[in-house]
């Protein structure tokens, strides 16, 4: 039976049609776009949408992360404490208090994480075939984090590969990725296609979603004032990047590059904390 479940943000189901058994879904995006903040948000989403008595719950595979630190990010994303006040300890006893009751929560979710790290497609996959067939546990969803640390081979076979471990399972499959460069080049600096690093061939992704923050561009080009500029235009012009850094703050763009069932555009959502 094919499995349809929800990414907890209704606007993006409403486009891409919720997370589906057998379907591989790439999301791609540059450093601090927020991959993993947005992988963490949906695995606690679909998470807390699924009943105990299904003992089936979601795989996250982080090979970039330790498992303290991905916890640590788990907890963040569901009492919005900073990570890193977390990490280091750093809390003041109402912030303790809220961590304890997440954590209990947190231990409640049928999360199941594997730091190991360069894992190859077929040792993932026989991970995923434990966790399935494991009565106390059991397969709904499964992430990766991300397509470039996994073990080496060509990316477009390892996307045959994941694909192949989501119709087995019938499960969705989402897979992180990294993308080139160059993007950081250009005047436009939201994801394409052609912007996913050696996968010419992307006909084993069903879906491609782009994560991109005007704001943290923004961030990285504050206005200084030219010698040709008076005080007044150099205000005026500083007050119009704030007025635009405030709006977009916490902001993600969602863009769905590819959706073979449905439309592709972009979906705005909006996070708390700093992204990862």
């Amino acid at each position: 039976m094919t499995i349809h479940l929800s990414t907890g943000f209704e606007e993006l189901d409403a486009v891409i049609n919720g997370l589906n058994g057998g379907e591989l879904v790439l999301i791609g995006g540059r450093p601090a776009m927020g991959k993993t903040t947005f992988a963490l948000n949906i695995a606690l989403n679909v998470a807390k949408g699924l009943k105990d008595k299904e003992r089936s719950g979601v795989a996250f595979f982080s090979m970039e992360q330790s498992l303290s630190q991905l916890t640590g990010n788990f907890l963040s994303a569901i009492t919005r404490i900073p990570s890193m006040k977390i990490i280091k300890g750093e809390l003041t006893a109402d912030e303790f208090q809220r961590i304890s009751e997440a954590s209990g929560d947190l231990e409640k979710m049928l999360i199941y994480i594997d730091d190991t790290p360069a894992l190859s497609p077929a040792a993932l996959r026989e991970r995923c075939r434990k966790i399935k067939d494991d009565p106390e546990k059991g397969l709904r969803v499964v992430i990766i984090d991300y397509l470039q640390l996994l073990k080496s081979e060509k990316h477009s076979l390892m996307l045959q590969r994941l694909k192949k471990i989501a119709t087995e399972f019938d499960v969705p499959v989402i897979v992180l990725s990294q993308l080139v460069r160059t993007i950081e080049n250009r005047k436009n600096k939201r994801p394409r296609l052609s912007d996913i690093p050696a996968c010419k061939d992307l006909s084993a992704v069903d879906k491609v979603l782009f994560l991109y923050r005007e704001s943290y561009y923004l961030e990285l080009n504050i206005p200084e004032q030219s010698e040709n500029e008076t005080d007044e235009e150099y205000r005026e012009r500083f007050f119009e990047w704030n007025e635009r850094l405030l709006s977009t703050e916490n902001n993600y763009e969602i863009i769905i590059a590819k959706n073979p069932a449905g439309q592709c555009g972009t979906v705005n959502l909006r996070f708390n904390g700093k992204p990862t």
